[in-house]
């Protein structure tokens, strides 16, 4: 009986490996997979408006201290400068809840952790409007 399994697996295995070799890529559900679906275009960064780099603006690279103070004030920054994108670099930065405002970005670049807090508090509650309904939400 284990063996049946075992040889009913590898053929599924194999019957997947010739569908995607085969260039019949299909999503779990057999629904083909779109062309559009496959072509990546990376973001042309320069069309978001200026960038706002953390550390130009006193944020450092450490997982231990919480700096959502700061962001937050570079993400109003970049609203405030009529849109932008808030470059986040190499490196590891603690945050609490972020409010992204319309026209602004977040870029994260190779090697970069925009890590969040893992205390509750450090998460602020707001009321807000969701699908017609008044509630309380975290930040």
């Amino acid at each position: 009986m284990k063996s049946r399994i075992f040889v009913i697996a590898m053929l599924s295995v194999c019957l997947i490996s010739l569908n995607v070799v085969s260039g019949q890529d299909r999503f779990p559900d057999g629904t083909p997979i779109s062309d559009w679906f496959k072509r990546v275009e990376p973001t042309r960064m320069e069309s978001l408006g200026k960038s706002f780099r953390i550390t130009d603006f006193g944020v450092v690279s450490d997982s231990t201290i919480l700096q959502t103070q700061k962001i937050q004030a570079i993400i109003d920054k970049a609203h405030e400068a009529g849109g932008g994108v808030v470059v986040i670099p190499k490196g590891i930065f603690l945050s609490g809840s972020l409010f992204f405002k319309p026209k602004t970005h977040l870029h994260l670049e190779e090697g970069a952790v925009l890590k969040g807090s893992d205390d509750i508090s450090h998460f602020e509650l707001l009321m807000t409007r969701m699908e017609g309904q008044t509630v309380v939400k975290n930040r």
